[in-house]
C-alpha cells in the first residue's frame, strides 16, 4: 500500500515523484538495483592479474562497493575499481595466496541495496576456500524485553560463522539503519548488540536479527514492550479523560466520591497540602501538583491555570485515589507556567489551595559538527599514532571510533579520550598491520550525529638489507656447462638487487636470466666458455642498509693443441722429435701429451706411440727404414685435446724400443 509524504507518494519498490512546472509534467522513477550478469568465480596463478566483472542496473544509478572477505576495499595500485555505464569491475593488478576468498559486489541506491558474490582460488592458496566456511549460529538468543518509556532498551545476541556473517535488524519485517535512535554494536566474541537509548511506546513490537555468511543464514527475534509512564500507575486510580492536550473545560472535570452522609456528619472541604506550593521544573519534564482535601459530603474537584479552567486529558490529567488529588502534566513546556488553582467544593462549602509553578527551558541542542575533521595518516608497524578530530556542541556529544564499520573500544593498545574542548582522540601505541583501514569519529546526541573519517595506513617495520645465504666464494665447471648462482637475503622495503661481473653490470639475455623474489636472487648463464670467468658480486640496498658477497668463478676447458711436431736432430741414439706447449691450457695444468704416428703406406691409420710428461721425444734404436708422419695432444685434467697440425714426413727405420729424453 503507497504512503504520501509532503506531496510523494512511496511505494516498496518503487516510488514516483511527480511535480508540475507550467504544464509539464516530470516523472522520476526509483528502481532498486539489479544484477544482470552475476559475479563468476576465478581461479588463476600467483603472479597473475585477474578481473571481476558484473553488470548492474537501477535509478539513479547505484553506488558501488567492493568486499574481500566483508571488509571495504579501497582503490589502490594493487585494486582497481571502475564503472562504465552497468559493467562494474574489479582488476586484482596480481594475486597472491592471501588474495583468495569471497569478494563481493554492492549496488545501493535510494531504492534499496542488492549484492552478488564469487570466490578467488590463487594457487598456493588452499584450491576451495568454501570448505573452510562455517554456516552462522546463533550461540545466545534474543530475550524479550519490558521497559518503562524513555528508558533504554538492548538487545544482545551472539552469532558464529565463518567468515563473518553480515548482520541486519528489523523492527516489525523493516530494516533498521545504524542512528540515532538505534544504535547497532558490533563487539568482540561475536557480540551483536542493538540499543534504543531513548525508548517510546512507539517502539514497542518484534525485533529480529538475521546473519547471512557465504554457506547459509540464522536469525533470532524478541519482542520489545514499552510500558508508557501514564500518571498515577501503580500507585493511583486513574480516572482520565480521553480529549487533546487543552486546559479549557469540555465537560465536568469534577471528582467526587460516592457517599451520601447523614446531614450531621457533613463538613466543608479542607486542603492539606501533599506537595510543595511552588514548583520549577525543566521544559519536557513531567510534573504532579498533590494535595489532600476532606470534606463529608464528597468534594468536588476542579484544576485552573491563570484561572482558566484545565480540562481532564491525556496531557493533564485529574487523578484521584481517596482523599488524595492530583494534577499530572505529562510534558510540560513554558507556555505552562504560572498559577494553579485546585478548587475543592461539596453541599456545606467551598476551598481552595494554589501552586506557582516556573518552567526553565531548555538550552538550544544542535546537531554535532565537527570543526576539525580527521586526516589520512600514514605510519611504520610498532610507531605511536594519533588520530584527532574536534567536535563543536552546546554540551558533551556522545562519540563512538569505528575501525572499516566496526566499534574500536579502548584496551591496552589503544587509548580513545574526549576532552572538556570537544577534542577526540584516539591513540595507537603500538601500530600493527592490522590496524590499518578507515577510521571513523561519530558523535551524537538528541538533535542528530555528524561522522568524520580517514584512512590510516600502516607499513611494514623496516629492515635493513643483509644477505642472509650467500652462495660459495669459488666456483670452478666445465665450459659448456649452466652456471647458477643464489643467495638469500632480508629487507623491508624490499631491497635493490644489481649484479656485476668484474664491476660490470650484468644486464639479462637470452643466454643471462636473473630471477629475484621476495628473500632470494638466483643468476643463471647457460653454455659458459672460459671468457665468463671473473668476479661476480651480488649487491643489495634499500633505505635502510646495504650487503653484497662475491663468488671467483674459473671456467674450464680441454686445452688448445700443442704446435707442429718437428725433427729437430738425428743422433747416434736416436731421431729427436719436439714441439711446444699450448698457449691455453684450458684454465687447468698440462698433465701430459699423447703422441700418435701414421706410415704413409697407411694413410689415416694413426697409432698411439708414447705418452709423456715433456714436449720432446726420442726414437731410438731404428734398423728399417719407413716414412711416417707424427702429431700431439695435450691432456690437462678436463680432456685431450685436438691433434696438432701433422708433422713433415719423416724416414726412420725400424726400432727395438722408443724412449722419452
Amino acid at each position: 500500500m503507497a504512503a504520501s509524504v509532503d506531496g510523494i507518494e512511496q511505494l516498496d519498490f518503487r516510488h514516483l515523484l511527480k511535480e508540475t512546472d507550467a504544464g509539464k509534467e516530470l516523472r522520476t522513477e526509483l528502481i532498486v538495483p539489479e544484477f544482470t550478469r552475476k559475479l563468476t568465480d576465478k581461479s588463476v596463478s600467483e603472479g597473475n592479474s585477474v578481473v571481476f566483472s558484473c553488470e548492474v542496473t537501477g535509478q539513479p544509478e547505484p553506488d558501488i562497493t567492493w568486499y574481500k572477505n566483508n571488509k571495504l576495499i579501497k582503490q589502490s595500485k594493487y585494486f582497481d575499481m571502475t564503472v562504465d555505464n552497468t559493467l562494474c569491475k574489479l582488476t586484482i593488478a596480481e594475486a597472491f595466496p592471501e588474495d583468495a576468498g569471497e569478494y563481493k559486489c554492492n549496488a545501493t541506491n535510494q531504492a534499496g541495496e542488492v549484492h552478488t558474490i564469487a570466490y578467488l582460488n590463487v594457487d598456493g592458496a588452499e584450491s576451495d576456500k568454501k570448505d573452510a566456511y562455517v554456516k552462522p549460529s546463533v550461540t545466545q538468543k534474543l530475550k524479550d524485553i519490558e521497559v518503562l518509556e524513555g528508558s533504554a532498551a538492548r538487545f544482545d545476541c551472539r552469532i558464529s560463522g565463518e567468515p563473518d556473517p553480515e548482520i541486519k535488524w528489523y523492527k516489525d519485517g523493516r530494516q533498521l539503519n545504524d542512528g540515532a535512535h538505534y544504535n547497532i554494536v558490533f563487539e568482540d566474541d561475536d557480540l551483536c548488540s542493538l540499543v534504543i537509548p531513548d525508548t517510546q511506546p512507539s517502539d514497542s513490537g518484534i525485533y529480529s536479527i538475521t546473519a547471512e555468511n557465504p554457506v547459509g543464514s540464522v536469525s533470532s527475534k524478541a519482542n520489545l514492550f514499552v510500558e508508557s509512564m501514564s500518571a498515577g500507575e501503580d500507585v493511583m486510580e486513574d480516572t482520565t479523560g480521553d480529549s487533546g492536550r487543552s486546559k479549557e473545560d469540555s465537560g465536568s472535570t469534577e471528582k467526587k466520591s460516592s457517599t451520601s452522609p447523614d446531614d450531621s456528619q457533613q463538613s466543608a472541604p479542607e486542603f492539606t497540602p501533599g506537595s510543595s506550593a511552588d514548583h520549577s521544573v525543566q521544559e519536557g519534564e513531567q510534573l504532579t501538583l498533590q494535595c489532600q482535601i476532606t470534606g463529608t459530603p464528597a468534594v468536588n474537584v476542579r484544576w485552573y491555570h491563570n484561572n482558566q479552567v484545565i480540562a481532564d486529558s491525556p496531557e493533564f490529567q485529574y487523578v484521584t485515589k481517596g482523599d488524595t488529588h492530583c494534577l499530572v502534566i505529562q510534558e510540560i513546556f513554558p507556555e505552562d507556567a504560572g498559577q494553579y488553582t485546585c478548587q475543592a467544593s461539596n453541599s456545606v462549602g467551598s476551598t481552595s489551595y494554589g501552586f506557582s509553578v516556573q518552567v526553565e527551558q531548555k538550552p538550544t541542542i544542535t546537531k554535532p559538527e565537527f570543526s576539525q575533521q580527521l586526516q589520512q595518516e600514514q605510519c611504520t608497524e610498532g610507531d605511536t599514532l594519533t588520530l584527532t578530530c574536534k567536535v563543536t556542541t552546546e554540551t558533551p556529544p556522545q562519540t563512538s571510533w569505528f575501525l572499516d564499520g566496526k566499534l574500536v573500544q579502548a584496551s591496552d593498545n589503544i587509548k580513545l579520550c574526549q576532552q572538556e574542548d570537544g577534542v577526540c582522540t584516539l591513540t595507537l601505541k603500538h601500530a600493527r598491520l592490522q590496524d590499518a583501514g578507515e577510521y571513523r569519529c561519530t558523535a551524537v546526541n538528541s538533535a542528530g550525529q555528524s561522522t568524520t573519517a580517514a584512512t590510516v595506513t600502516v607499513d611494514k617495520q623496516q629492515v635493513a638489507a643483509k644477505i642472509t645465504t650467500p652462495p660459495k666464494r669459488e666456483m670452478q665447471m666445465l665450459a659448456g656447462e649452466t652456471l647458477n648462482i643464489q643467495c638469500e637475503f632480508i629487507g623491508t622495503p624490499e631491497p635493490i638487487i644489481t649484479w656485476y661481473q668484474d664491476s660490470q653490470v650484468i644486464e639479462p639475455t637470452d643466454n643471462i636470466h636473473i630471477k629475484t623474489t621476495s628473500n632470494s636472487t638466483k643468476l643463471t648463464i647457460h653454455h659458459i666458455q672460459c671468457d665468463d670467468s671473473g668476479d661476480y658480486q651480488i649487491a643489495i640496498g634499500n633505505n635502510t642498509g646495504s650487503d653484497n658477497c662475491h663468488v671467483m668463478v674459473v671456467i674450464c676447458d680441454k686445452p688448445d693443441p700443442p704446435s707442429k711436431p718437428s725433427v729437430t736432430g738425428t743422433t747416434k741414439t736416436g731421431t729427436d722429435l719436439c714441439w711446444t706447449a699450448p698457449s691455453n691450457d684450458g684454465g687447468a695444468p698440462i698433465t701430459g701429451y699423447l703422441i700418435e704416428f701414421c706410415e704413409q703406406q697407411h694413410k689415416d691409420q694413426w697409432n698411439q706411440l708414447a705418452n709423456v710428461d715433456k714436449t720432446r721425444y726420442t726414437l731410438k734404436d731404428m734398423c728399417t727404414d719407413s716414412e711416417c708422419v707424427f702429431r700431439v695432444c695435450a691432456v690437462n685434467s678436463f680432456g685431450q685435446s685436438q691433434p696438432s697440425v701433422v708433422s713433415d714426413p719423416v724416414t726412420v727405420h725400424a726400432y727395438l724400443g722408443m724412449s722419452p729424453n
